[in-house]
């Protein structure tokens, strides 16, 4: 089911960063800026909790 959040905010980060690029440029940049944070944070939330119950 984690996969499917990851999948779920990369592709709404991807629709709005395809949005704002045309008349935001800056802001595409700070949405994949913080969309590949919280994909990052939820991939090690992850990998912590499968080494934690090795």
């Amino acid at each position: 089911m984690d996969v499917v959040k990851i999948i779920g905010i990369a592709l709404i980060a991807l629709i709005i960063i395809i949005l704002l690029k045309q008349y935001k440029p800056e802001f595409a940049v700070y949405v994949s800026i913080i969309a590949g944070i919280l994909i990052l944070i939820l991939v090690m939330d992850k990998l912590t909790r499968n080494s934690n119950t090795n």
